[in-house]
């Protein structure tokens, strides 16, 4: 729970100092903040699907098996504090249920660039997370199921004991995980470093392409096929899993976590 409400903190930090820097450019207008949470207890769902067309994204695993708990934190800019609270109330959350799978929406209602909204979920153990659209960062911690991020600018990742696929940013991607047995990592976008942190113990056949920067890896033993500057084809231990990296414009790195 001090892990969520520093990361909340921090995202709050962030979140003022861009608007702080927007309203000396609208000196009319104030900043307005507001947070609020709640829990939704999972019956038959196994997979969890997240749209945030107004922020960013935060996951955090939990070792809870029945409760997703959200967190929002919205920032407007108005002219007074009540036109501020009107608003909050364009920036909504919804949530479904469709079979074995829960669909959360966060979105504006009306069409305003000073509308801001991130969210934060903690996600029961072992339900498969899909981040579909995300304007703002991901940044995923402690999760131990399968993670799917599609076109999220960047995408940070911590501890994370699952597979994971990662497509379509266009920033730096840092990643931490311990592959399991026959699982894959597997990231694929279009400019940005990748910066893949694994345990020495992992066994992976390794894949990763950069086509206008360099492939380099630290402190883990590779059985190489074929290298060069821009491309590394290998296996690590018995390469039982996958790994493979590729971005158009950027470096990637693969070290010892």
């Amino acid at each position: 729970m001090i892990h969520i409400l520093s990361r909340m903190l921090l995202f709050f930090v962030i979140l003022l100092m861009g608007c702080k820097n927007n309203s000396s450019q609208s000196p009319d207008l104030n900043t307005y903040t507001d947070k609020s949470y709640g829990g939704i207890r999972l019956t038959n769902e196994k997979m969890l699907v997240v749209r945030n067309a107004t922020g960013l994204v935060n996951i955090q695993g939990a070792a809870s098996t029945d409760t997703l708990i959200w967190y929002l934190f919205k920032s407007v800019q108005a002219e007074t504090k009540v036109k501020g609270d009107e608003k909050f109330a364009f920036l909504q959350l919804s949530t479904q249920a469709v079979g074995d799978t829960l669909f959360v929406d966060v979105y504006s209602t009306v069409h305003e660039s000073n509308l801001i909204c991130g969210v934060t979920l903690t996600v029961p153990s072992g339900v498969i997370c899909k981040i579909e659209e995300a304007v703002g960062n991901v940044n995923v911690s402690d999760l131990d199921s399968v993670l799917t991020v599609g076109n999220a600018p960047i995408v940070d990742l911590k501890r994370h004991s699952g597979s994971c696929q990662i497509s379509g940013g266009t920033g730096n991607n840092s990643l931490e995980l311990s592959l399991p047995e026959n699982g894959y990592c597997r990231v694929k976008i279009n400019n940005g470093n990748i910066l893949l942190k694994i345990p020495v113990s992992v066994s992976a056949s390794v894949y990763a392409k950069s086509l206008n920067g360099v492939v380099s890896q630290k402190g883990l033993t590779i059985a190489v096929d074929e290298q060069s500057s821009g491309f590394l084809s290998g296996k690590l231990g018995l390469g039982n899993g996958e790994i493979r990296l590729e971005t158009s414009q950027g470096n990637i790195q693969i070290e010892n976590l």
